[in-house]
């Protein structure tokens, strides 16, 4: 299992946009350039009984990929050559999978190409309903850049279902570890909101199927205006937004967050400062006042946040009153004890 994983993340690997672009003299691509073979089956599990979810999600997105490239190596085996098409006649697909474009990452590739051309095709499909249009499966970055420079793009077409277009979009990300946690639960939201079943959601981010359930619960939680915008917010795992959600849902924070997040100074920020002011504001904090000793000297403050209480004391102040109070906590707490008996 583990060896089938890591040749798929290995062929979704080869899409890095932020590889470096080289010229393209060569029209015809080599099929091991862009869909290096991978096995399209796992083996079956000596344990006898029904093949636990997860194993069925990940089996299915080997062989959706694994189909994908069969098709894409058969057109490019063939002697096709790979098809340059304008870039105004390319859409985006109807799920988003990002909320924010690290603008650095993409001056990086649209030098790269402004100077080298564009070496690795990206993948459409014919538009559904719309004629001589098509819509991207990945290669957004690139597919902008080239709009930017007004040069075609070199593109293979494949026929894919609905299904296949968002599972080759959200594990050429996973692959890569390019979306944030924020990201995933929005995309799955988005697939949610379109009808797709579980399994092609828990396929498209390689999560099984309790992750997918937690991806979804969240995304509910916290309104998606707030959500973007916050922004990706690459340093904020799941327990920091999990925390975030809990925070929304105290009396008036939602409120209060909706007003925050409208002030230029929380819109000038970059993403993860703008996250770590929401968290400031939505948590409950108030100085309980100071401790000052006989002399009016200032020596501590106390701080509620929350449910808890913080005593800190100023170590410019009495350095050796922290070092007394540290060293005797437990008899301090022992006396404590008896008292209140």
């Amino acid at each position: 299992m583990s060896k089938q994983l890591s040749r798929l993340k290995g062929y979704m690997a080869n899409r890095l946009e932020a590889k470096s672009e080289m010229p393209p003299e060569a029209a015809v691509v080599d099929p091991s350039d862009f869909v290096p073979a991978i096995a399209t089956t796992i083996p079956e599990q000596p344990r006898q009984g029904t093949v636990p979810p997860s194993l069925r999600t990940m089996r299915d997105a080997v062989t959706r990929l694994g189909s994908i490239a069969d098709e894409a190596q058969a057109l490019i085996a063939a002697g096709d050559k790979v098809l340059e098409i304008d870039p105004d006649a390319i859409e985006d697909s109807s799920i988003t999978d990002r909320l924010e474009v690290d603008q650095n990452k993409y001056r990086e590739l649209f030098d790269s190409i402004k100077a080298g051309g564009q070496r690795i095709p990206i993948l459409v499909r014919p538009h559904p309903t719309k004629e001589h249009t098509y819509e991207i499966a990945y290669g957004r970055r690139r597919l902008r850049a080239l709009k930017e420079l007004r040069r075609k793009v070199r593109a293979i077409v494949l026929n894919l279902s609905d299904e296949e277009l968002v599972v080759a979009q959200g594990q050429e990300n996973s692959a890569r570890l390019d979306l944030t946690f924020i990201e995933k639960v929005m995309f799955a939201i988005a697939l949610d909101d379109h009808h797709y079943s579980r399994e092609t959601i828990e396929a498209a981010l390689t999560v099984d199927r309790t992750m997918a359930a937690r991806l979804l619960a969240l995304g509910r939680r916290i309104p998606s205006e707030i959500i973007k915008a916050v922004g990706p917010a690459p340093k904020a795992g799941r327990p920091r937004w999990v925390q975030l959600a809990d925070l929304l849902e105290k009396d008036g924070n939602r409120k209060r967050a909706l007003k925050l997040i409208g002030s230029q100074e929380f819109v000038s920020a970059d993403t993860d400062t703008r996250f770590i002011r929401l968290i400031d504001a939505l948590t409950e904090k108030f100085d309980s006042g100071s401790w000052v000793e006989q002399a009016g000297r200032r020596i501590a403050r106390i701080e509620k946040v929350g449910g808890k209480i913080k005593f800190i004391i100023d170590a410019k102040q009495e350095a050796q009153f922290a070092e007394y109070l540290t060293e005797n906590l437990h008899e301090i707490y022992a006396q404590f004890q008896s008292a209140k008996a």
